[in-house]
């Protein structure tokens, strides 16, 4: 009897224990769409740079022949700076004004 009491009791001093709950349940499933979007965003963004990589370095290569270094699709560009086993591969740009 005295475990009925104490529930009624509980029961009068929580009027908004269901509402609490909701909100809660709310709460855990937006920050679970959060972290997913967080997630998604991560590997679209790794995936994009990485191709991005791959197709702007065929790109900008400059054309080499026997007789010169043709930089047709990189005006600017003077020279092409590469060091094998690492992911270096740039133009070296000059503009006008560059001594």
């Amino acid at each position: 009897m005295n475990i009925a009491k104490k529930v009624k009791e509980l029961n009068k001093s929580y009027p908004f224990k269901h509402t609490n709950n909701f909100i809660d349940n709310v709460i855990v499933i937006v920050g679970l769409i959060c972290m997913f979007l967080g997630g998604y965003c991560l590997v679209d963004n790794y995936n994009v740079y990485n191709k991005a990589d791959i197709t702007q370095a065929l790109g900008y290569k400059p054309t080499v022949t026997e007789d010169a270094i043709t930089f047709d699709n990189v005006p600017n560009a003077i020279a092409w700076l590469q060091i094998p086993d690492t992911h270096i591969d740039y133009p070296i740009m000059q503009g006008k004004d560059n001594l």
